[in-house]
Parts: structure tokens; sequence; C-alpha cells
């Protein structure tokens, strides 16, 4: 599914649903890479859950610093 204003974003339920009706809204999944304190990568998908967005977001930062993270720490989404 897509939205007519933006074809790129997919309809997902919003934790934030003010009107309280269960409106699927158009949007992004926002995933961010943190070493320490810092942020080392920033990816966006389309994809409504998390479960597919690991291995795309590892590679993109395997590429980007040249190197593979020794451990990867998230929450059971993935």
């Amino acid at each position: 599914s897509y939205a007519k204003t933006d074809t790129d974003a997919t309809f997902m339920r919003m934790k934030e649903d003010h009107m309280r009706n269960g409106q699927l809204k158009p949007g992004y999944n926002v995933q961010i890479a943190v070493n320490r304190e810092y942020i080392t990568g920033l990816e966006v998908f389309s994809d409504r859950t998390d479960v597919k967005t690991p291995r795309p977001m590892l590679n993109t930062l395997s590429r980007w610093h040249q190197a593979r993270y020794e451990e990867v720490v998230a929450d059971a989404g993935y």
C-alpha cells in the first residue's frame, strides 16, 4: 500500500493516535545505529516492521565504516 501524496511511504499504525480511531497513516521506519553514545548510521525503510531491516542496515554500516560490528544489540522486534 502507498500514500497518494508520498508513493514511497507505507501505511502504518502510529503509536500516537490522538483521535484514538486506529487510523492508518503514511510513514517510514527509521533505524539508527549507535556506538557508545555516538550515532554511527541512519537508514530509512518502508517496511512496517523491523524484521527485514537489520541485515540491510548492517551491510550499509559495513560499507560506510569498512568494518563489521562485533556485537549487535537489538530489542525483540528484530
